[in-house]
């Protein structure tokens, strides 16, 4: 049996919250889906946590993108005539595969405890599997 869940934050941000949450219980062959509705508090360390995620994740799909067009470059021949090296002030400078599991695991973490709170949880424990 098919199952699908959507669930509707409605209005609100990581900020202040989300004071109104649906989630909606859809099984192949009904015509309805079941429907809950509760709360999820304000969780500003999410929306921080993410933007760091964001930001490690670019960085390692640009850094395996330039890596594969030095590759690609180093075939083809041609004289690179710029010989200024740029360095950029601001912005990420070094990163591990370590550091990048590690800011996955924490966002991961703070994730789920924010969609334990009581108000959202209890929704959990109402939709049928």
């Amino acid at each position: 049996m098919n199952k699908a869940i959507l669930i509707n934050f409605g209005s609100g941000d990581l900020n202040s919250g989300f004071p109104r949450v649906t989630v909606q219980l859809w099984v192949a062959g009904s015509s309805r889906p079941q429907q809950f509705v509760g709360s999820l508090p304000a969780a500003p360390i999410l929306a921080k946590l993410y933007k760091h995620w964001q930001s490690i994740y670019t960085h390692i799909c640009s850094r395996s993108i330039n890596a594969k067009e030095l590759r690609k470059a180093a075939k083809a021949e041609f004289v690179y005539e710029d010989d200024e090296l740029e360095i950029e002030s601001e912005g990420i400078t070094n990163i591990s595969q370590v550091s990048f599991d590690e800011v996955c695991q924490n966002l991961k973490q703070n994730l789920n405890a924010w969609l334990n709170e009581p108000n959202f949880f209890s929704i959990e424990a109402r939709v049928t599997f």
